[in-house]
């Protein structure tokens, strides 16, 4: 989960970099400053969606909780 999460941060981060370098017309250190905050960011935020999603499938019933209550 944290390995997909940074993997997509990576790339995130090297694409917003790259963008910011060529259309935007950043200095190289402000792409790399970019390339760093995003990554850091996108990753954070990965990691938390899919803890979240993670905890939320854990806590619904499962099929078989729902047949012996409806029962």
């Amino acid at each position: 989960m944290a390995f997909v999460s940074i993997v997509f941060g990576s790339v995130f981060g090297l694409l917003s970099a790259i963008t910011g370098f060529a259309l935007f017309d950043l200095h190289v250190w402000q792409s790399l400053l970019l390339y760093s905050t995003t990554g850091v960011l996108f990753a954070a935020l990965s990691i938390t969606v899919l803890v979240l999603r993670s905890g939320l499938a854990s806590k619904s019933p499962s099929l078989e909780e729902q047949a012996t209550a409806s029962a």
